[in-house]
């Protein structure tokens, strides 16, 4: 009796609070968000959950943006590149795919003042956010960037899904409304779908992807085919490939359209005051900061002056 009773006032409580985080998902008030790249990471470790906590907490920003990756033993880590080098005390070249959880987990940061921490666990974020979302009653909203491709979609979709779905006994499907999942893979978007019919999703492109290609240009002339199909809600793409036209299409369709990655000042008002939407930023709610050379590419094709 008092097992079920407490449950009843944890789903009242996760009620109240998410009907504070749902409003995050209006499209006027998506399309203001600035997420933090990789856990909000300036001046701190990349996608730690300390990190996010700090920056939740503190109420530097309400919406982040971290990666998350499989391990060998299909473990999912916070993590963003396919080897450890740059991130961790770690010179070998083996991916993150061919190590498992313990390896990676044992090799420090290299950022100073990180150096005690460990990599973190996907599991335990999603613990975590619950506990910033109905005990602390916190306003966020995280995105998930899904570094699965189209050879495991469906393990590491399932490995993604797997505690959130456990989480539903208590809180019902409420916790979807503090999160969604991104990624660029059409055949991860139909398993996550597949898996859950009410996780928010967004398919991502980016048509400039290492130089051009047929399948970057070929995945970004699709972009709408993708989300329809599979009921996304967010449309996500690199800024060079962002016109004022093609925004005002996605948004008529009634997407949420959101920006990678806006850092200086020109691509941040091209961005925000030229297009009107969502961007990821190194820098959330500042003026600028310079362009982190660990991203893939830096944006020219519609700015001079984005160099």
């Amino acid at each position: 009796m008092k097992a079920n009773l407490l449950l009843l006032m944890l789903s009242m409580m996760w009620a109240i609070t998410f009907a504070q985080s749902e409003s995050l998902f209006d499209r006027d008030s998506f399309h203001q968000l600035e997420f933090a790249h990789r856990g909000g990471y300036h001046g701190m470790s990349e996608n730690t959950i300390e990190t996010v906590v700090q920056n939740i907490r503190e109420g530097n920003v309400n919406a982040i943006e971290v990666d998350v990756m499989m391990t060998k033993d299909s473990v999912m880590i916070l993590f963003h590149d396919d080897t450890l080098g740059r991130i961790l005390q770690y010179d070998g070249q083996e991916k993150v795919s061919e190590l498992t959880a313990d390896e990676i987990r044992s090799h420090a940061f290299r950022a100073r003042g990180s150096e005690g921490q460990k990599v973190s666990l996907f599991d335990e974020l999603v613990d975590t956010l619950i506990h910033l979302a109905v005990i602390e009653k916190q306003q966020f909203v995280l995105e998930i960037d899904f570094k699965a491709n189209g050879d495991n979609a469906v393990g590491a979709s399932q490995k993604l899904l797997a505690h959130v779905l456990e989480t539903e006994a208590v809180y019902d499907k409420a916790i979807y409304d503090y999160f969604f999942v991104s990624t660029f893979y059409p055949s991860v978007l139909a398993e996550l779908r597949k898996l859950s019919p009410d996780i928010r999703l967004a398919n991502a492109v980016h048509a400039h992807y290492k130089g051009g290609g047929i399948k970057p240009k070929l995945g970004a002339w699709l972009i709408l085919h993708f989300a329809k199909k599979y009921n996304a809600m967010i449309l996500e793409a690199n800024q060079c490939y962002l016109t004022k036209r093609r925004v005002k299409r996605w948004k008529r369709k009634g997407y949420r359209v959101h920006s990678y990655t806006s850092n200086s000042k020109s691509e941040r008002d091209y961005v925000k005051n030229t297009l009107g939407i969502a961007m990821t930023t190194n820098c959330p709610l500042t003026t600028e900061c310079p362009h982190d050379p660990s991203d893939e590419y830096v944006p020219k094709k519609w700015c001079k002056k984005c160099k």
